[in-house]
């Protein structure tokens, strides 16, 4: 079991100290901001979802090292995956955290995953490893970001340009 902690904290540690996928993404179609009242811990988050999958993800705040390895953890973890595939994911992580586990989850194997779950057992920081989670939950149910019209190209300008010159 030392063996088991050691590695644990590790990998936490890792993602601590160096964050995957840290800032904001300049144009996601997604976005969801969480907040733990009880320590302080923000994290932003934003997504681009295309084509019915998580093409990016990106996450910022100031957090503890749980809260941020567990974002960095998230958005390696559901690139590539549908919406309702990486909300599923949170839900069984959320519930392993909580010590429930109705059956073997989809993550069993997975030791980022199964680190994350680990913290369950001190109570007093599964808000720390969940936060990231339901930060994800709120970005995909209700974070869906307005864009603004791209830019005009150059060419798209040119014509422009000439289309006023000849009105004129």
């Amino acid at each position: 079991m030392s063996d088991d902690l050691d590695l644990y904290q590790d990998i936490l540690l890792s993602h601590t100290k160096r964050p995957r996928n840290r800032g904001t993404l300049g144009r996601p179609t997604h976005r969801g901001e969480g907040y733990n009242a009880l320590c302080g811990d923000e994290v932003l988050l934003t997504l681009r979802v295309e084509g019915g999958k998580i093409a990016e993800a990106q996450s910022t705040g100031p957090a503890c090292a749980i809260c941020t390895a567990s974002a960095s953890i998230l958005t390696t973890h559901v690139l590539g995956r549908a919406p309702a595939e990486a909300l599923a994911l949170g839900g069984e992580l959320r519930e392993a955290l909580k010590g429930g586990s109705g059956g073997k989850p989809s993550f069993a194997g997975d030791i980022e995953m199964e680190t994350l779950a680990h913290v369950g057992q001190f109570p007093q920081r599964v808000k720390c490893a969940a936060l990231a989670w339901e930060t994800l939950a709120a970005a995909l149910k209700n974070g869906a970001v307005s864009q603004p019209p791209p830019e005009p190209t150059l060419e798209e300008r040119i014509r422009f340009q000439a289309m006023q010159q000849s009105q004129q």
